[in-house]
């Protein structure tokens, strides 16, 4: 039953954009002035794992910093039996003899250019190889630029898994990814019996992510009721009393950004976007905000409300006041722009495409109610 009760005075405010919490960066950002890496010197040489069998005559090369370029070479069945590589210095050597039948893969550049991901093929040959061996026989690579370079069409990147391998470091556990290729190590005996490369990891110097676009953004039909303040007042005296009640409390928001690749779980990125909320049952969004964000986990938004009034109370009853929020489940899609600067590869801009999922606690509304007074 509600109370037969008069609000004399009400003053309600409710902030109507988010802010952040304290500890989450909101200055202005840019690949000029913002690192996600302090470390700025390349590390150490070091090798991956050795793929192939034990065949073969050994060879290794490493000339500068870094290769340059590569050129596979093979025949009608296989398409990696000879490689060229061209380091940074000029120098060229060649992993196996080109035969005159071979046929080329073509040129990839990899100047300024890293290596994403690596896969090579390995098979067992008696044809080829020493009887019992194993060789390298296709090769297949993404680069962070987006160049692909591939010696069959059935490759990892079509989906392709039988004798594919990614490359792992010298311990051979974790696969690597955004590398540079500074030099080869191989054994061959007419063809490449075994295969590996010294690389050093690329630094990434900073990340943006802005210029977002949000479509569909959907609502559930029915938001979750949250009671963020109450309190509960009562006349005792025998007549009516007024009584001023005052909220002053914090909303808490949270949204959760998503790729179906690019990015690992927890990996740092600085984001520029505006937050939806919900106004009268239509999403809106807010300013645009910087900050600094762990990739796939919650970032956690407030905004702030504030009610105050004078109200009367009838003489035996007792009044409730509460102040309710509703909470809408917020998923869409999005497009933005990444913009990274490397240690090697310089600065890359590429458009991904993602998911957004959120609850934003927005809309705020005092209800009162009221009982009797049971007697003492």
């Amino acid at each position: 039953m509600k109370p037969s009760c008069k609000l004399f005075t009400t003053e309600i405010t409710q902030s109507s954009q988010f802010r952040l919490a304290d500890d989450v960066p909101s200055s202005s950002a840019s690949l000029n002035n913002t690192s996600t890496n302090p470390q700025r010197q390349s590390p150490d040489l070091m090798c991956t794992r050795i793929y192939g069998g034990e065949g073969g005559e050994p060879m290794e090369a490493v000339f500068g910093q870094t290769i340059t370029s590569m050129e596979a070479f093979g025949d009608e069945k296989y398409g990696l039996l000879a490689l060229k590589v061209t380091f940074s210095t000029g120098n060229q050597v060649e992993v196996n003899v080109i035969r005159p039948h071979y046929r080329s893969h073509g040129v990839i550049n990899l100047g300024s250019d890293a290596i994403m991901e690596l896969y090579v093929k390995t098979v067992q040959d008696n044809a080829y190889f020493i009887p019992g061996g194993f060789g390298v026989v296709e090769i297949y690579l993404r680069t962070l630029k987006g160049q692909v370079y591939a010696t069959t069409e059935y490759h990892p990147g079509n989906g392709e898994t039988g004798n594919w391998y990614p490359v792992m470091d010298g311990a051979g556990f974790t696969p690597l990814q955004n590398i540079v290729l500074a030099g080869v190590k191989a054994k061959t005996s007419g063809c490449i019996d075994s295969l590996a490369f010294y690389y050093r990891k690329e630094v990434l110097t900073a990340r943006v992510m802005e210029d977002f676009e949000y479509g569909g953004v959907l609502v559930e039909p029915e938001p979750e009721e949250i009671t963020v303040a109450s309190v509960l007042l009562q006349s005792r005296k025998s007549k009516d009393e007024k009584a001023a009640i005052s909220f002053d409390e914090t909303l808490g928001s949270s949204f959760r950004w998503t790729l179906d690749a690019e990015f690992r779980t927890g990996e740092s990125v600085i984001i520029n976007t505006p937050l939806p909320y919900v106004e009268a049952g239509e999403v809106l969004f807010s300013r645009n905000f910087t900050f600094g964000y762990a990739w796939g986990e919650e970032l956690p938004a407030y905004k702030d409300f504030g009610y105050q009034a004078e109200v009367r109370i009838p003489q035996g009853k007792i009044v409730r006041a509460a102040a309710i929020a509703q909470a809408f489940h917020l998923a869409g899609k999005f497009s933005a722009k990444v913009k990274e600067h490397w240690l090697y590869s310089g600065a890359i801009t590429r458009t991904v495409v993602g998911k957004l999922e959120g609850v934003s606690a927005f809309e705020v509304k005092v209800h009162y109610s009221g009982q009797d007074q049971e007697e003492e």
